[in-house]
């Protein structure tokens, strides 16, 4: 029971370090507003964490771009920095425009490329 114990604490101590450092600040929205406001940002952020491991998941060219900026920081900070001075049609256009610029078509050629079924 102990072991079970353990092993939660230290899931749930990994997860709130992600949310608190890489990124998501957490910790600093917590003092602010008088009433709701740090509860909805706390949810803001839940629900932004939540969208951002399912995009890692299901979107290969975001996959592909975390892998190579695997800071969060650094991450959101280059999209910041792009969205503030360009304006892109789409989220794809975005990712493609990432994806040029870091200049890795062929790695994502790779990660696409169909798998032959040898069954």
């Amino acid at each position: 029971m102990a072991q079970a114990g353990r092993g939660r604490w230290k899931i749930e101590n990994e997860h709130n370090n992600v949310l608190k450092t890489k990124g998501y600040h957490l910790e600093h929205n917590f003092g602010h507003g008088k009433q709701y406001l740090s509860a909805t940002m706390l949810s803001l952020n839940l629900l932004a964490f939540l969208f951002h491991t399912v995009l890692e998941w299901s979107d290969e060219q975001y996959a592909l771009l975390r892998q190579v900026l695997a800071r969060r920081q650094t991450f959101f900070e280059d999209m910041r920095a792009l969205t503030r001075y360009m304006v892109f049609e789409s989220w794809h256009h975005l990712m493609d425009f990432m994806i040029k610029g870091l200049k890795l078509d062929s790695k994502l050629a790779l990660k696409l490329k169909p798998k032959l079924d040898t069954s």
